[in-house]
């Protein structure tokens, strides 16, 4: 759930971090485009990565709501790992290009983009379930350290300390 990331070298040019509030574009995605909220709300879609000696593939709905509340708690936008649409039948097909165009505009929009460059020895904190990220082209060496801490250990380690009551 909580992404780090570490730069220890920064790149000769670009390579500036991207942060955007997957939360805050869910909110606007349900106010202006209510039947694509419900969409990504409820249509399980396939994930997939393949790189680095690794292969992972899922099926969530992009966006994940409590089980209990029904708050919204997690955003799943990577369109670089999205897999082919065997989850939904030809209407589901047509329903989710539709909707992509919806959300990807609200992503996109310039207004809800921070950016920010790493120096060396910045460590950046993120929530992953929250916040998405990305990053500009670049050229030259860059080199970044990061690692996740898992949701449970994350909750864990808040109740733990006091920090919450959930």
């Amino acid at each position: 759930r909580v992404q780090v990331f570490h730069c220890i070298t920064p790149a000769d040019e670009g390579g500036d971090t991207l942060l955007v509030d997957g939360l805050r574009v869910a909110q606007q995605l349900q106010q202006k485009h209510p039947l694509a909220y419900e969409f990504f709300s409820k249509q399980a879609l396939s994930a997939e990565y393949i790189g680095d000696g690794q292969h992972h593939m899922s099926i969530h709905t992009m966006l994940q709501h409590h089980p209990v509340t029904g708050l919204l708690q997690q955003i799943r936008y990577n369109l670089y790992d999205r897999a082919p649409l065997n989850t939904l039948d030809v209407s589901g097909v047509q329903k989710y290009y539709e909707h992509i165009v919806s959300l990807a505009a609200i992503v996109n929009n310039k207004s809800a983009e921070f950016w920010l460059s790493l120096r060396p020895g910045a460590v950046l904190f993120l929530d992953n379930w929250r916040v998405m990220h990305g990053r500009s082209a670049y050229t030259g060496e860059r080199s970044m350290a990061g690692c996740y801490v898992g949701n449970e250990d994350y909750t864990s380690t808040a109740r733990t300390l006091g920090l919450t009551q959930h």
